[in-house]
């Protein structure tokens, strides 16, 4: 080894760890499992309103749905007044334009 890779030992001005004592284990085991269960109750709350969502509200459709309906939902929730006048008008005038192709006189 170079003289540049030898390490050195690191002298820290701490006392020496002697453990924990079985009051601090009890008291670590049953924090860590209740932080597991909150997590664990919080992921199947969100699970479950997800499954639970469709397009226009809470109603209970097939579970093929619930994905896209949480999606449709999610960004309908984030649209103003004018968005939804935007979104209609855009929507009106595809529509007129489509129906404009079968009432074409014919000669």
């Amino acid at each position: 080894m170079n003289k540049s890779e030898e390490k050195l030992p690191v002298q820290l001005n701490t006392k020496p760890f002697k453990g924990y004592s079985i009051d601090q284990l009890r008291y670590q085991l049953v924090y860590t499992s209740l932080q597991k269960e909150f997590c664990k109750e919080k992921f199947l709350r969100t699970m479950h309103s997800a499954v639970e969502a469709t397009p226009f509200g809470s109603g209970k459709k097939s579970k093929s749905m619930a994905f896209g309906g949480s999606i449709i939902q999610s960004v309908l929730k984030g649209l103003s007044y004018a968005d939804y006048a935007i979104v209609g008008f855009s929507a009106f005038k595809t529509v007129r334009s489509i129906f404009s192709l079968f009432r074409r006189k014919k000669k």
